[in-house]
């Protein structure tokens, strides 16, 4: 096809300006998170979050008529409703064939739609909620845009992103003051799937320094693959986060509070390197796995450890009318250098903007964040929370610990208050803590966090 010079340039010119644009949206883009991020005054949130229709309860038409005012307010683009199939409306002077062709074609077009719709909603129900399991990551700001594909090679699609989180304190005990600023995550990711295979992969390098490990011990983090070659199950294979207890087998980014509870400090938080299975049924969920019980690459293989959370979800074909509710317990039992056991029981409930979590673990010794020890320490803590507004979350937890049973006076108790900012749900979010914490064997002390989290 001949094309005439005028038209060429006119094309390129185009094309320039297409580029030109993309690329300026994408600079937009990172400075409003930079921005964003050095500013910790909740009035910088962002556009409203948009509630999708909830497709289980309403009908066809109903979805349509939801579709249509929604889009008719944002951005008045036409929205055809659904024309249903019924041969005694042709046009005698016009092909039935050729019609009823189109007409299917627009339905099942629009049953497309709404079947993205369906998947959208389920990934984001409400903006601020933030799923307290130990499946959940938080979105990354950018992840729409740094997203690519590549053409070879069997990658289906690579995506970086960089997790920061930082804290400032300020912290009372007695006559003693002080604050100080610290950086409490550095994480730099990539998350992406593999062509032709039910296989995810996830690679996080931390950068914080730990004073009791060298750079490399520490810098891998969550390195492992996910096949989901089972309906209802995913299985995991390499460096991930190891279920010892509810929250302690949760990620950093989605926890409530700036600081975890005690028996999630001493008991858990750890990771190990190994296989796991995790499987969500209406009315039951778990997480069993086999790991080395080594610690940051400190030893090849000193000795294993099984780690087990099941929860039974008795409100699980309701429809979510009454809200969810979790039961269950967990176990981590292993051998480094002696034989140790946590077990715990756990409960969670929401019904719409309220949570209630409680959760309590024994221990004749652990193997946790808190490093491997004999004590026999138990802990309990329940946590309450409601979102004054879809952003806007206040919640309070008490928590206590005991440290050994075994000996007297060695009971910590912290009291914590809070408020959560979320920009836009856990990849962008400001936190304010105050704590409290009783203890019979060292200071008492007051403290102020104030933190924020992005990631992009």
């Amino acid at each position: 096809m001949y094309i005439t010079k005028k038209r060429l340039y006119l094309q390129l010119f185009f094309e320039i300006i297409k580029y030109g644009m993309k690329y300026f949206k994408k600079l937009f883009l990172l400075i409003l998170i930079i921005l964003s991020f050095c500013s910790i005054n909740p009035i910088f949130a962002i556009e409203e979050p948009v509630y999708l229709p909830d497709l289980h309860s309403k009908n066809n038409e109903e979805i349509q008529h939801t579709i249509l005012e929604k889009t008719e307010q944002e951005n008045k683009e036409d929205f055809s409703p659904i024309i249903l199939f019924d041969e005694n409306n042709f046009p005698k002077d016009m092909e039935k064939s050729s019609i009823k062709g189109e007409i299917q074609q627009q339905v099942l077009n629009k049953e497309e739609e709404q079947q993205d719709l369906k998947s959208e909603k389920e990934k984001q129900k409400f903006y601020a909620n933030v799923d307290y399991n130990a499946l959940e990551y938080a979105e990354p700001l950018l992840q729409e845009h740094l997203t690519f594909k590549p053409e070879k090679g069997f990658i289906k699609s690579i995506n970086p992103y960089f997790a920061f989180q930082g804290i400032m304190s300020s912290n009372f005990a007695n006559d003693d003051y002080y604050t100080k600023y610290e950086q409490n995550t550095a994480e730099l990711g990539f998350l992406g799937e593999l062509k032709e295979l039910p296989v995810q992969y996830r690679i996080v390098l931390n950068f914080m320094p730990d004073k009791k490990h060298n750079f490399f011990q520490t810098m891998f983090k969550d390195d492992f693959i996910i096949i989901n070659a089972i309906p209802h199950n995913s299985i995991y294979l390499g460096s991930f986060r190891t279920p010892i207890g509810m929250e302690g087998g949760t990620s950093g980014y989605t926890i409530p509070f700036i600081r975890r509870s005690q028996i999630a400090r001493h008991f858990g938080s750890v990771r190990g390197v190994g296989t796991k299975i995790l499987g969500d049924y209406k009315l039951i969920q778990y997480n069993l796995g086999v790991t080395s019980s080594d610690r940051n690459f400190e030893h090849f293989l000193p000795g294993l450890e099984f780690n087990g959370l099941v929860s039974l979800k008795p409100l699980g074909k309701t429809d979510g009318r009454y809200g969810t509710l979790k039961i269950g317990g967990s176990i981590n039992a292993g051998h480094r250098n002696f034989d140790y056991l946590v077990t715990g029981a756990h409960l969670s409930y929401k019904y719409k903007r309220a949570e209630l979590d409680a959760e309590y673990a024994i221990a004749d010794g652990s193997n946790g964040l808190s490093g491997l020890t004999r004590n026999k320490a138990s802990g309990f803590n329940i946590t309450m929370s409601y979102y004054l507004t879809e952003k806007l979350q206040a919640l309070a937890r008490y928590d206590y610990f005991n440290n050994n049973r075994m000996k007297s006076g060695m009971h910590d108790t912290e009291y914590t208050a809070g408020l959560n900012y979320y920009v836009k749900g856990s990849s962008l979010k400001f936190m304010l803590n105050y704590i409290y914490a009783h203890s019979e064997y060292s200071k008492s002390s007051h403290r102020i966090l104030l933190g924020t989290q992005v990631i992009f």
